[in-house]
C-alpha cells in the first residue's frame, strides 16, 4: 500500500531544500563579481547560469561587457542568446560590434537576440546588418530586424521594410509596418495602402497605426475601410488615425 503521507511529506522536505538551494544560490550571486557572474554563464548547471543572468541584468554594469563580448563566440548556442541577452539590457555601445556580427549567427535564435539587443541599444551603426537580415532564412530573425530597424529610425531601411511588407509570415509584416511608421518617411505610404484586407489582423492594426503617424491624407481611404474591419482594434486605431488626419490641407 502506498504511504501517501510519506510522499507528501518528502516532497515538502524536497521542495523547501530546493527554495533554500535557490536562495543560496541567488545571495551567492549577489556576492560575486562581475568576472565570476560572467564565468557561470558556462557552468553546466542551468540554474547558476540563469541566476547570474539576472544579476547581470540587475547591475548593468559596463566592466563586464568585454567579458561578455568574447562569449558571444562561445561554441554552445544557449550561452550565446544568453549573452546577446545580457548585452542589451547592459545598455553599452561596447557591445555594438559583437552584437551586429551575430547577426548572421548560425543560430536563428542567438541572431533574433542580438537584433533585439540592437534595437534597444538604438545603435545607428547596425542598420546595415539589420537591413541584411531582414532576408535572414528564418522568420523570428527577419521579424526582430524589422522592429529594431524602427527603433533606430532608420531611413535608409524604408525601401528594404516596404519590402518586408509582403513577406510570407505575418509577423514580420506586421513588424514591417510598425517600423515604417515608427521611422515616420511618408514613402512607404503607397506600400501601407496595399494592405487593408491583409488576412493577419496584427499586420491591419500596425498598418492602420502607420497610416496615422505618417499623416497623409491619402490614407483617408484605406482607413475608413479599416474603421469597419472585423477585429476591435484594428478599429480603434483606425478610427484614431482617421483623427488625425482631421485639418490636414
Amino acid at each position: 500500500m502506498v504511504n501517501w503521507k510519506l510522499i507528501l511529506v518528502i516532497v515538502l522536505i524536497g521542495g523547501g531544500m530546493l527554495g533554500t538551494m535557490f536562495y543560496l544560490s541567488q545571495r551567492s550571486m549577489r556576492n560575486a563579481t562581475v568576472d565570476e557572474l560572467v564565468n557561470n554563464l558556462t557552468h553546466p548547471d542551468g540554474y547558476v547560469r540563469g541566476d547570474a543572468t539576472e544579476e547581470l541584468i540587475r547591475r548593468r554594469d559596463p566592466s563586464g561587457v568585454p567579458l561578455l563580448v568574447q562569449l558571444m563566440e562561445y561554441p554552445e548556442e544557449g550561452v550565446r542568446w544568453n549573452v546577446a541577452r545580457i548585452l542589451g539590457e547592459a545598455g553599452d555601445a561596447q557591445a555594438a560590434e559583437a552584437l551586429i556580427v551575430a547577426l548572421e549567427d548560425p543560430s536563428a535564435l542567438v541572431a533574433k537576440q542580438a537584433a533585439a539587443a540592437l534595437g534597444m541599444l538604438k545603435i545607428s551603426s547596425a542598420a546595415d546588418g539589420l537591413i541584411r537580415a531582414l532576408g535572414h532564412d528564418e522568420s523570428i530573425a527577419r521579424n526582430t530586424s524589422a522592429w529594431a530597424l524602427g527603433e533606430l529610425k532608420s531611413e535608409k531601411a524604408v525601401p528594404f521594410l516596404t519590402a518586408a511588407l509582403g513577406d510570407d509570415i505575418g509577423m514580420v509584416r506586421a513588424s514591417a509596418a510598425e517600423a515604417l511608421g515608427k521611422i515616420g518617411d511618408s514613402k512607404a505610404v503607397d506600400s501601407l495602402l496595399l494592405l487593408p484586407d491583409d488576412p493577419f489582423p496584427d499586420v491591419r492594426l500596425n498598418v492602420a497605426w502607420a497610416l496615422g503617424e505618417l499623416r497623409d491624407k491619402r490614407a483617408s481611404g484605406v482607413l475608413a475601410v479599416l474603421a469597419k474591419d472585423s477585429d476591435m482594434t484594428v478599429r480603434r486605431l483606425a478610427g484614431e488615425a482617421l483623427k488625425k488626419l482631421e485639418g490636414l490641407p
